[in-house]
């Protein structure tokens, strides 16, 4: 029997959120070579530096995890987010064209302008309603326009250990005030990082050894059964008394979004099938909530402020 190749994996953004869960779960339980990038070596607002990058060091897939995902702060800095979630993406998707390799890059159900009343498939097009969603469709745009290998998966609400999130900030603000209001009038999908990086392997592995003209496109990746913010922070203190950390919350308030004014509309309504994608890459994703109270538990024993480092390994080339 053959052995099968092992390939090198580019990951963009390797030290985010998503990207440092995704870089753990490959180094632990992969055999590829991993080429890790952060923002201190490649600064991705520093265009004409990108593909020459990514070139010379010839990977046999990249996946994007990098972003200007700051809502807020995208509306006062337009053109840095345009240049990371937008222009970026296009001078990657140009390099992977030119090495003919696949692209897989996360985007954000902030491309939607919140007007829908049931799930939305991959294929509905976008109607952005801030700055940050703007410049995640153009950067989902310039991707199917020079890549014809790429993979582009959407997804919401993200928590997990690493990187600030939801979770996180609801947590430390439960340990300090006794009262906490949270906007209960905006629907989505909380996704674990946990969730969201099995569908990136699995994606990945399907690119790599089952290519075919029929895999590549939009696809949509959230944990199943939407909540509100609101809905989503009950849970939050739920297991977080159950694992003892510790919080002085007497109450959470649910407001209407208008009572919690904010420079960057939100769309109201943002959940999305996902069917495409589990039927796809054959995956069977946790509800959220069992995603959740993981999530919680395991910050207990690490801490809500941890920041993890991987040991150095051979298979790994950090840049």
């Amino acid at each position: 029997m053959p052995t099968q190749r092992s390939h090198t994996i580019m990951i963009l953004g390797a030290y985010g959120q998503v990207g440092s869960d995704l870089r753990f779960e490959l180094e632990r339980n992969h055999s590829h070579t991993l080429i890790c990038v952060g923002s201190e070596t490649l600064n991705l607002t520093e265009l004409d530096k990108i593909v020459p990058f990514i070139v010379e060091r010839k990977p046999d897939i990249i996946i994007n995890c990098a972003a200007y995902t700051n809502a807020e702060k995208a509306e006062a800095e337009p053109d840095i987010a345009e240049a990371i979630n937008a222009y970026a993406p296009r001078e990657i998707a140009k390099a992977c064209e030119h090495l003919s390799i696949p692209f897989i890059h996360i985007s954000t159900d902030y491309v939607f302008g919140g007007h829908a009343k049931s799930p939305i498939p991959p294929s509905t097009q976008p109607n952005p309603i801030n700055v940050y969603g703007v410049t995640k469709a153009k950067g989902e745009s310039f991707i199917q326009e020079h890549c014809s290998k790429h993979i582009i998966v959407r997804t919401s609400w993200v928590f997990g250990l690493f990187s600030h999130n939801f979770v996180k900030t609801m947590l430390r603000l439960g340990k300090k005030h006794e009262t906490i209001r949270v906007v209960h009038d905006q629907h989505g999908s909380p996704t674990s990082a946990h969730t969201l990086v099995q569908g990136l392997i699995a994606m990945s592995k399907k690119a790599l050894e089952e290519p075919s003209l029929s895999l590549w496109g939009m696809y949509h990746l959230s944990n199943p059964n939407p909540t509100t913010w609101y809905g989503f922070a009950q849970k939050i203190f739920v297991y977080g008394k159950e694992a003892g950390i510790p919080q002085v919350l007497k109450e959470l308030v649910p407001i209407a979004t208008s009572e919690f004014p904010l420079k960057a509309q939100r769309p109201s309504y943002s959940v999305m099938d996902c069917t495409k994608t589990w039927l796809t890459f054959d995956l069977q994703p946790n509800d959220w909530q069992e995603e959740l109270r993981s999530v919680i538990f395991q910050l207990k024993e690490i801490g809500i402020d941890h920041q993890n480092h991987l040991p150095p390994h051979k298979r790994v080339k950090k840049y």
